[in-house]
């Protein structure tokens, strides 16, 4: 309380805004971006596959076999799985590691 020359005492209520909390948004702003562009991709990705009919590769384990090969012919499931019927594979541990190798059906019976 202040006292000097001329000062009156006066009673009642002061208000006086306080800020408690300073928010602020913009670093949202990149995640939110990110958020909506990824969205929009896979919306457009899943309408663009139904549209092409493109049919489910993970339904069949076998598509990976034939991923690396240049000369597949990976136009649909029941492709791969004639494929994979007249092709014979072997596992074949080298020392650095695992890898199948293709054999002709014939010899592997």
């Amino acid at each position: 309380m202040r006292t000097g020359i001329g000062s009156v005492v006066v009673e009642g209520v002061a208000w006086e805004r306080q800020q408690y909390f300073d928010i602020q948004f913009y670093w949202l702003c990149l995640p939110a971006a990110l958020y909506f562009g990824t969205s929009i991709l896979l919306i457009a990705t899943i309408f663009d596959s139904a549209a092409r009919d493109t049919p489910l590769w993970k339904s069949s384990p076998l598509v990976l076999l034939r991923a690396m090969d240049r000369e597949n012919n990976m136009n649909s499931v029941d492709q791969v799985e004639e494929q994979a019927r007249s092709t014979a594979v072997e596992l074949k541990y080298t020392g650095k590691g695992w890898y199948l190798r293709g054999r002709d059906k014939a010899t592997s019976l």
